[in-house]
């Protein structure tokens, strides 16, 4: 049996390097340096979102057929904050972070331990990568299904022995 685990382990591990490899190839696509701030803008579903990176995040979840929740309410340390998306299917949060200064950094940074500390599951994306923004999610999104895979994989492959 341990063995066998290992034996999937690694062949997960090999698949999952050929894969990371593949996505860090640089992306075609660039799109405009600046960032406009605070405009809101629709999707491609005709949802009202705060702003136009949020909307490429939002075409781009439905582009790759994974269905979200806008902002769905969370109550986190005390409070309840509305995280961008969640995927319920992996039962996971994308937060975006656009904006600058002191005091965004503050609540980016508390935000970011909370969910840390709560133990998450958040994708994090900074401004920095709005000019790749869709690159980035790709990547991220690429190996949260594949260690959501796995997990289901190990899951039954215990069922099968353990019965």
């Amino acid at each position: 049996m341990q063995n066998f685990e290992s034996y999937v382990y690694l062949i997960l591990l090999l698949i999952l390097l050929g894969a990371i490899a593949a996505l860090n190839q640089k992306p075609k696509r660039k799109t405009k340096k600046h960032i406009p701030r605070g405009i809101k803008t629709y999707t491609a579903n005709g949802e009202l979102v705060k702003s136009k990176a949020e909307a490429r995040i939002a075409n781009f979840l439905k582009n790759k057929n994974i269905s979200y929740v806008y902002e769905k309410p969370l109550l986190l340390a005390g409070r309840t904050i509305k995280p961008d998306f969640y995927l319920e299917k992996y039962d996971t949060y994308i937060e975006y972070y656009g904006w600058y200064g002191e005091k965004y950094r503050k609540d980016k940074k508390a935000k970011m331990e909370s969910y840390k500390r709560n133990k998450i599951k958040v994708i994090s994306l900074f401004r920095e990568e709005y000019r790749y923004l869709e690159n980035s999610l790709s990547k991220e999104l690429f190996l949260l299904k594949f260690f959501w895979f796995v997990k289901n994989i190990i899951k039954s492959i215990k069922s099968v022995f353990h019965r």
